[in-house]
Order: C-alpha cells, then structure tokens, then sequence
C-alpha cells in the first residue's frame, strides 16, 4: 500500500544576488502541489503570518563558505514560531560544501528551534572576484530542474537530512580571513562615469538600500556582497576590485531584474 503525503503550505524565503536561489525557489513553487509562497529576504522586508505556514525555509547563496550576513540575522533576530518544518537549502557554485549548514542549524538552535531539513544545490558559479563564471549554465540548471522534485517530496514528508560537510572547520577559520567586514567590502567598488547613465537601476534593486545616487552611484558601507549591481549593470559602468563587467557577469537567465525590485 502506498504512502499518501500530504503536501504542506510552505513560505520560501530567498535571498538571492543573482537569480540561482531565487530560481530555485520558484521550481519548488511549480513543482509542489500545495500552496507555496516566496518572499525575498531584503531591507525592510514585511513577512506575513509565519502562523499561517506549516513549512518554512531558508533558501541563500554561499558566501566564503558561509551564510550572507542577511541571513544570518534574519535567523537570528527575527521572531520564528515553534512548532513548524524548518528546512534550508543553499546554493553554491563550487563543489565546496563549506559550513552555512551547521551554522544555519546552530542559529535556529539558539533559537530553541530545529532546522530538520538542510542541504545543498549546484547551480551555475557567480563569484567573480575568485573565478569566471560557469560557461555549462544550461546543464547545471536542468540539473536543478531534475533534482527539485525529490527537495519537494523530501520537505513534504518533513524528512530529517543534513548533507556532510566535510570542509566546515576549515570554513569556519577561513571566513574571517576572507569575509570578516563585509559590510565594508562596497569600497571594492568603482564606476566608470563615461558608461554610466545614472539610471538608478543598481540603487532599486540593491537588497540593503546600500547605494545612493549623487548623481553617480555612491556605496554607504552596508553592503552584503551579492554584487547584484555589478551583474545587472545595463550598461557595464560598474567594477569590483579589477574584474572587468563585461566578461565576468553572470546572471540567471530564468529571472528577470524587475523580480528584484
């Protein structure tokens, strides 16, 4: 006799620099037969009725091996309820696990709350300050596409799972030497002025309200280093440290930048 799962209403909260966690996060919407709903984690952001939700999740890139800032606090200072499926996926480029996992795991644990589901997703490489962007996108994507299935009939049953992290002690000694004021790594960050047209796109998508036009974009130090801005610039006026805008951009091309507004 088979088992009937029944599948639970599920709020998806995304942070996404570029697209892949936000990607993911609207396969799991098409994908699960019950109701689903996405809210991009940002400034400001208004959260409605997690009472209202069964399940809820975490979905965010790796940075330096480690949750985004955002993230970080979102988990740590927001008010979560008990009693509900805690689950979270983080998407990473590389085939480097890292510790966002366990760290993830121990906020929710300070919290008195358990993160029962946790796992990570290969989507296409977006770090260009260390490397060039996957050129195979279209075969990581499928490969995405095939596997996020399984993630929904796996939360659905509210399974218990942690993938291994093998690197997450060398993770945890590394980040502070590669990550430990990012907030401040937006001084990274030029503009060529002949290109720019101060259209403000960079200033309205930004997820930290970190840059203001005047009249070129100027960073205010907030920074969560999604280098959004640096990917979606239209008209590739902006840099970070000596990467060139116009080879080493990658966005998804399932997302849309009027999404992030």
């Amino acid at each position: 006799m088979s088992v009937v799962i029944e599948s639970m209403k599920k709020l998806l909260i995304v942070f996404s620099g570029t697209g892949n966690s936000l990607y993911l996060a609207k396969l799991i919407q098409q994908v699960s037969p019950g109701e689903t709903d996405i809210v991009l984690l940002k400034h400001g952001v208004i959260l409605p009725d997690l009472d209202d939700y069964s399940g809820i999740g975490i979905l965010s890139p790796l940075y330096y091996y480690r949750l985004p800032t955002i993230v970080r606090k979102f988990i740590g200072e927001t008010s979560l309820p008990n009693g509900k499926y805690y689950f979270a996926l983080i998407t990473r480029g590389s085939r480097s696990e890292g510790g966002a996992l366990a760290q993830a795991s121990k906020l929710f644990k300070k919290r008195g709350l358990s993160l029962s589901y946790a796992r990570y997703v290969h989507m296409p490489l977006n770090d260009v300050t260390f490397y060039r962007p996957d050129k195979n996108i279209e075969k990581c994507l499928d490969e995405v596409v095939a596997i996020t299935p399984q993630i929904v009939r796996d939360i659905d049953s509210k399974a218990s799972h942690h993938d291994f992290e093998p690197l997450g002690l060398l993770a945890h000694l590394v980040e502070p030497l590669l990550f430990s004021k990012p907030h401040l790594m937006d001084a990274h960050f030029s503009i060529k002025r002949e290109a720019c047209v101060k259209c403000g796109l960079c200033a309205s998508i930004c997820p930290a309200n970190n840059i203001v036009l005047n009249p070129h974009p100027e960073w205010q130090h907030k920074c969560e280093v999604c280098l959004r801005c640096f990917h979606y610039c239209p008209r590739f006026a902006i840099t970070y440290k000596s990467v060139d805008p116009k080879h080493h951009r990658y966005v998804n091309p399932n997302i849309k930048v009027s999404e992030f507004m």
